[in-house]
This record gives C-alpha cells, sequence and structure tokens, in this order.
C-alpha cells in the first residue's frame, strides 16, 4: 500500500492512474493542478507524488521545485509522468528540480505499479534511517 498524489490536468488520465493503483490496494488522491497539489500535500502527506509535467499554469517543474522547498515534501518521491516527444533536455530540467524517476505515458500498469512500489519502500526507508539518527544523537544537537 501507500499513499499516492496524482497530479494531471486530464481528467482521463487521473482515472486511468487512480484505478490502476487502488485496484494494487494504494491510497490514491488526485489534483488537477501545480497548485492544486501544493494544497493537497499540506493535508494528505503523499508517500509518493505522480507529477504531469505539461500542465497549463504551473507546470510539473515549477511544482517539483515548490515541493522540495517544503520541509514536508522535501524528500517525497516524485515521479514525472512524460510524453513520447519530450527532449532530454525537459527530463534533465525534471532531475534537476528534483525528481527521482519517469514513468512514461501511455504508460504500463504493471510497471506503473513496481515503480511506485519501489518508491514507497524508498520513502519509508528513508524516514526510519532518519529517526534512527535523531534517537541515535539524543535529538536535536545544542551547539
Amino acid at each position: 500500500g501507500g499513499k499516492i498524489l496524482i497530479v494531471d490536468d486530464k481528467a482521463a488520465n487521473l482515472m486511468l492512474l487512480q484505478q490502476d493503483l487502488e485496484g494494487e490496494g494504494f491510497d490514491v488522491e488526485v489534483a488537477d493542478s501545480g497548485v492544486a497539489c501544493l494544497e493537497a500535500v499540506e493535508g494528505y502527506q503523499p508517500d509518493v507524488i505522480l507529477l504531469d509535467i505539461k500542465m497549463p499554469g504551473m507546470d510539473g517543474i515549477e511544482c517539483c521545485r515548490r515541493l522540495r522547498a517544503r520541509p514536508e515534501t522535501q524528500e517525497t518521491p516524485i515521479l514525472f509522468l512524460t510524453a513520447s516527444g519530450d527532449s532530454d533536455d525537459l527530463l534533465a530540467a525534471c532531475l534537476t528540480a528534483g525528481g527521482s524517476d519517469f514513468l512514461q505515458k501511455p504508460y504500463n500498469p504493471t510497471q506503473l505499479v513496481a515503480r511506485v512500489q519501489s518508491q514507497v519502500r524508498l520513502a519509508r526507508t528513508q524516514a526510519q534511517l532518519k529517526r534512527l539518527e535523531v534517537s541515535a544523537s539524543g535529538g536535536p544537537r545544542q551547539g
């Protein structure tokens, strides 16, 4: 399982992704814009964010930068949804903005689930390590 936030401006894409992930036992929330994504993460705290690159208004790259600037989503894995025509420059910009991985559209449902699962596992491992570090150092250091 895990909590997944899907961000795409096309309702059909959201529906398909949501069905595939909920069918595999994930808890899914959707947002149809970068602004809606930034609002949704405040209450929802997803394990993984699936983020479309090309959206009107705030695009996926700008949205990703803003998520990375916030303490609560600094470490959240972000999977960019890419289309076949996307250039290498665009994909490089996604990684620079803080993207964790890519998923090409049209996507393969099996691959989608496998990638999302591995990112959820990664996120949970990192969260556990963080907790261990804090408890090992006896809480925040005074200095």
